[in-house]
């Protein structure tokens, strides 16, 4: 009908954790409820379990708990030769064997391969465990004229400038001067087999080995043909760069650079007013007369001052067919021959206005004179 030493709150008698120094193993000095019902240990340095029945990890020899970095086993991998105490218990600092690397020596050293052994040097390295660049200017001569570079497998060449050759660079390329001065003066042939131009255009007359050029196919410049003509781009596609460098529009443009479209290869002209096409080379819609380019003759883009039943012609002549009373040869802009008032324009040869001597009954115009009758 009570609770047992070391249990508290009857009826439910649950473990105390106060005074526990015979249930941690004289491991710790206090305790925790773990939230169970039960108690945690709160276990010295190098001891673990819930009641410091064990060694805490990196420490070994229960019940004395010491530091296990002197068991290779315990924190590193087979790779090391050494394992050493830091200044952190339980921490061990391994000391790798030639080829590793990491904290426990897991891994392989850089420019080292073939995992787990790790005892080959990487494709372009060389003298284990250095593991140094295989091709160097060190280890091969290029005689000042190209770059060391690797080959199949291991063999070390030289990667040769333009117009030198040979496993030391030590010779004229084809197509580089087998004459003249010779090697190391290695100059153009000037040959289309040389491909001087590239393929992308002829020998100029008159060139020599001294002094080769080309004479480039359009949309291609440079002495060897080897960029990009002004308003071209992309070499050595070179496509139309849509620039009015390469004329890529007609003289009627009016802005200054080309607007392209979704293809980069195809450019359209931004035109002058009346003036269309994707290079601005013919008249737009309602312009008539390229190159000039006039508006049609329509009601709508000639102006007759807002009366005329029709327009005629073709520009620049457009005629206007006025209304009655206006005078066409002033684009209706004035009143013709017996009509008054413009812009009203009304007939002139209306009673009292007419002053006709005896009784009149009727004004009409002359046809013959102009006049009023």
């Amino acid at each position: 009908n009570e609770c047992a030493v070391g249990f508290g709150g009857f009826p439910n008698c649950l473990e105390s954790c106060v005074n526990l120094a015979v249930s941690c193993n004289g491991h710790a000095s206090s305790a925790v409820q773990d939230g169970n019902g039960g108690c945690t240990c709160d276990c010295h340095a190098g001891f673990g379990g819930t009641r410091c029945d064990t060694c805490a990890t990196g420490f070994g020899g229960y019940p004395n708990c010491t530091d296990a970095c002197t068991d290779v086993g315990v924190s590193c991998t087979a790779g090391a030769v050494a394992v050493n105490t830091t200044a952190t218990p339980g921490v061990c600092n391994c000391t790798c064997r030639a080829g590793l690397s990491g904290a426990a020596c897991e891994f392989c050293a850089a420019r080292i391969t073939n995992h787990p052994a790790c005892d080959t040097c990487e494709h372009g390295y060389t003298n284990f465990p250095l593991c140094e660049e295989a091709c160097t200017n060190r280890t091969i001569s290029c005689s000042g004229r190209g770059d060391p570079a690797l080959t199949t497998g291991s063999t070390c060449a030289c990667a040769c400038d333009v117009s030198f050759a040979g496993l030391r660079c030590d010779k004229c390329a084809d197509g580089y001067n087998g004459g003249v001065g010779g090697y190391p003066d290695c100059v153009d042939d000037c040959t289309v087999d040389a491909v001087s131009c590239r393929g992308l255009g002829n020998i100029r007359a008159g060139s020599n080995q001294s002094h080769c050029a080309c004479t480039c196919n359009a949309r291609y410049a440079g002495a060897r043909c080897d960029r990009c003509a002004d308003g071209y781009r992309d070499y050595p596609s070179c496509s139309d760069a849509c620039t009015h460098v390469n004329v890529s529009c007609n003289a009627n443009f009016s802005s200054a650079v080309a607007q392209s479209v979704t293809d980069p290869n195809v450019c359209l002209c931004a035109c002058k007013p009346g003036y269309g096409g994707e290079r601005c080379d013919q008249c737009a819609t309602g312009f008539s007369g390229f190159p000039n380019c006039q508006h049609d003759c329509t009601v709508a883009n000639v102006s007759c001052n807002g009366r005329a039943l029709a327009v005629s012609g073709t520009p620049p002549s457009c005629a206007c067919t006025c209304l009655p009373g206006y005078n066409a040869s002033s684009m209706c802009g004035s009143c013709t021959d017996g009509f008054t008032g413009f812009p009203s324009c009304t007939d002139a040869c209306v009673l009292p206005s007419v002053s006709c001597i005896g009784p009149a009954t009727r004004v009409s115009l002359n046809a013959t004179t102009g006049g009023c009758r």
